[in-house]
């Protein structure tokens, strides 16, 4: 119980000097509203000299050759031989399977 009296305040304190500092932060009634002014604005513009400019005349490229068509090779059929899996003799375990429900033993 001594602890919760303790504790009780200083949570009440810390609590209170918090909101009390955000809204310090936040007060803008000592303050006036900043003056309007026109920005400042320039235009930047760069000029090359006519003489100094190198132009490069350019063409098109030539077309490329198409590349030859190669032969198609005879496409050979092969048979195949598919296997009935139910046919393939498989040993019986002879394991009862069925669920009659659930058996739970503790050792004592």
């Amino acid at each position: 119980m001594t602890r919760f009296l303790l504790a009780l305040p200083l949570a009440l304190g810390a609590t209170l000097s918090l909101f009390l500092f955000m809204s310090w932060m936040v007060d803008t009634s000592g303050k006036r509203a900043p003056e309007e002014n026109e920005g400042v604005s320039f235009n930047m513009v760069m000029v090359e000299n006519e003489q100094d400019l190198q132009r490069r005349k350019r063409t098109a490229p030539e077309k490329p050759v198409a590349p030859e068509v190669p032969e198609q090779a005879p496409v050979s059929e092969t048979e195949q031989v598919v296997t009935d899996l139910n046919m393939i003799d498989q040993p019986s375990l002879d394991l009862d399977t069925s669920i009659d429900g659930l058996a739970i033993n503790a050792r004592r």
